[in-house]
């Protein structure tokens, strides 16, 4: 039988990966501290902190694997620790990166964003700690170790857009679903027909799983088809998963920038201007297809409704308060 590790697997995509891995068959092993999360069941539970080389190395030693699949890195000296520790014992490894690696004035442009086109700045040898103020900096770092550890073809990189579905830690489906369910007149970011870039989480799994496994190698953009879906879309989609009980006023972004809300974080996933769309022919190539946004919505409400609540990272600015929204909404009004 074929053998995955998953390094995480107890948290949002890491537990969609063990889960399609599974589905396919495969022995899945996951790697980490065992603070955080549950293991899927079935799994083969190796425990070791991601800053320690010797207890890494200690977790795998004496066993192989076909592949690696890598969800938890934060930080370069994650992905060499990683290397050193799974030299003798996988050949194949897939790294889940982001977009934010692409360089600022690329989402000046009007897209679509090719994974050619420029990144920040990395370092494969920074020893700094993960900080969200360097998040792209150290998630493209991280793209350098991986390529620096494995031989050409044998890494898989994939930048995903928005991730949604399922378990969801970054506070995005939390808030949305929450504030659609709470009713009344609620913000609507920017405008309806502004483009709404995301993937859902077990479709990037399933492919990730895949690709990986396939020794071909490459870096690719991972999100629905360009311009499919928009933010009209997605909250006329969330307000109906939550009882049809809200309606959505859309506030410019300069009025939002006005009143201090944080982009990406005071209203979750909002952009001043939008996002590019990512260009997706890489990974359509080889045969990624995202399912309808409504399908996504609908397998986070189920989730909402039966399953375990979960908490965003402690080093994430919150969403804007209820007092906030409705101060907002009353400039608007008085317009």
């Amino acid at each position: 039988m074929a053998r995955l590790l998953v390094l995480g697997g107890t948290s949002f995509v890491g537990r969609a990966v063990v889960r399609a891995a599974q589905a396919e068959g495969l022995e899945v092993a996951t790697l980490n501290r065992g603070r955080t999360g549950t293991d899927v069941a079935g799994v083969v539970a190796l425990r070791a902190d991601r800053d320690d080389v010797r207890a890494m190395s200690q977790a795998v030693a004496g066993r192989t694997f076909d592949a690696v699949i890598d969800v938890s890195a934060r930080a370069p000296r994650h992905v060499r620790i990683a290397v050193e520790a799974l030299r003798h014992s996988v050949d194949r490894y897939g790294l889940v990166s982001s977009m934010s690696v692409y360089r600022g004035d690329v989402f000046e442009g009007s897209g679509p964003i090719h994974e050619g086109a420029p990144t920040v700045a990395g370092d494969p040898d920074d020893e700094s700690a993960p900080a969200l103020s360097r998040y792209a900096e150290q998630k493209r770092g991280c793209e350098l170790a991986a390529l620096r550890g494995f031989d050409d073809g044998a890494v898989t990189i994939v930048r995903p857009s928005f991730i949604l579905g399922p378990y969801e830690n970054m506070g995005r489906i939390p808030y949305w679903f929450d504030r659609a369910a709470a009713g009344g007149v609620m913000i609507g970011p920017g405008s309806a027909d502004r483009s709404f870039p995301f993937v859902d989480v077990d479709d990037l799994a399933s492919w990730l799983v895949r690709q990986t496994r396939s020794g071909t190698g490459g870096v690719y953009n991972a999100a629905n088809s360009p311009s499919r879906d928009t933010w009209g879309d997605w909250l006329t989609a969330v307000v109906a998963a939550t009882g049809g009980v809200a309606q959505v006023r859309w506030i410019d972004d300069g009025t939002l920038l006005a009143a201090g809300v944080a982009p990406n974080f005071g209203l979750p996933m909002w952009i001043p201007g939008g996002l590019p769309d990512l260009a997706t022919d890489a990974i359509g190539s080889t045969g990624f297809h995202g399912r309808p946004l409504v399908d996504t919505v609908d397998a986070a409400r189920e989730w909402r409704a039966s399953g375990p609540a979960v908490t965003p990272p402690a080093d994430r600015p919150p969403a804007i308060t209820t007092a906030t929204e409705q101060s907002i909404l009353a400039a608007a009004a008085r317009e």
